[in-house]
């Protein structure tokens, strides 16, 4: 359990200093990345196939290899019919990489970095029909487990999304910073309360990010033990420490969020870029009292079950 967890969080430090790599290189504040492995096949390809009449003949042949990348998943496996999906993933493949070898070939509406990322979700969205067509038959079939398991699956990508909004975030702060300074030149502006109050405000997100991934870190520990015994004493606990993580969430979170709105107002006078905003972390709060509302129920099922063993 501990070594899933260290990779886990391996995971989501690399999407977060991936797309803080991206955001400092211009990448469309990180949305670009999404088509980046496509884009850079393509580049290759492209200038393999122009090197000369061998390079163009292994620019073909790495084509083709890399548009029937998809069948891979049913590698020596029994096709069924949601398995449909990978040969029209891989039609898509040999389409998408031949527009990004060849930009010219593109609808003038896709010829940028918009284009490349319409194209990739193309893919991604076609590979997750048949990923979650697969998922919802496997849970079908299985006991509890399969579905706490599943569970847990989504609780990890909803923690690789809240790691990418504050990684994006971070290039929005960075760039409200230097709008600051571009439309401020005058050498006596004091700038600095300007880039404090911004860098604050962007620290007040991420701890409504931290905490929002802490607790759906909890959520998967619990779901693991749901999924060992749903009502035993490993489970109870991990619901009692969820439970009281939730309550120092919400109140951590919404008194970061009132003293942020305050300062605010209180610091307008000092402020060269004002821009306020209503903060208030609805999102966040939901989540935790959602996963409370989870363990009460956890929680009247074992005294009932409780109950009804003192019947027996």
């Amino acid at each position: 359990m501990k070594n899933n967890h260290i990779k886990a969080y391996a995971v989501l430090a690399v999407v977060f200093i991936a797309l803080i790599a991206a955001s400092a290189l211009g990448i469309a504040d990180g949305f670009e990345l999404l088509a980046l492995p496509f884009t850079l096949v393509g580049r290759g390809l492209r200038w393999l196939s122009l090197s000369g009449d061998v390079g163009n003949a292994a620019a073909i042949v790495l084509y083709v290899l890399v548009s029937l990348s998809p069948l891979l998943l049913k590698l020596r496996k029994k096709w069924t019919a949601r398995d449909i999906l990978l040969p029209i993933c891989s039609a898509l493949m040999f389409y998408v990489l031949y527009c990004m070898i060849n930009p010219g070939f593109r609808a003038q509406i896709i010829q940028n970095y918009l284009g490349d990322v319409a194209m990739a979700a193309a893919v991604y969205g076609v590979l997750l029909c048949w990923w979650m067509i697969g998922l919802v038959g496997s849970v079908g079939e299985s006991d509890a487990g399969g579905v706490y398991g599943a569970l847990r699956i989504f609780v990890f990508l909803f923690m690789v999304l809240i790691a990418a909004s504050a990684a994006v975030g971070l290039g929005d702060c960075i760039k409200s910073i230097r709008e600051v300074r571009e439309g401020n030149t005058d050498p006596s502006a004091m700038l600095a309360p300007t880039n404090i109050f911004i860098a604050v405000s962007y620290a007040v997100k991420v701890l409504e990010y931290g905490l929002d991934i802490f607790l759906l870190h909890l959520s998967g520990g619990l779901l693991g033990e749901l999924s060992a015994d749903a009502y035993g004493e490993a489970s109870c606990n991990a619901a009692k420490r969820l439970s009281k993580w939730c309550g120092k969430s919400v109140v951590i979170i919404t008194a970061a969020a009132a003293a942020l709105n305050i300062a605010q107002l209180l610091l307008a006078g000092m402020l060269y870029s004002l821009n306020f905003e209503l903060n208030l972390p609805i999102g966040s709060v939901g989540l935790a009292f959602v996963l409370m509302g989870i363990t009460r129920l956890l929680y009247q099922g074992k005294e009932l079950k409780d109950d009804n063993e003192l019947f027996v």
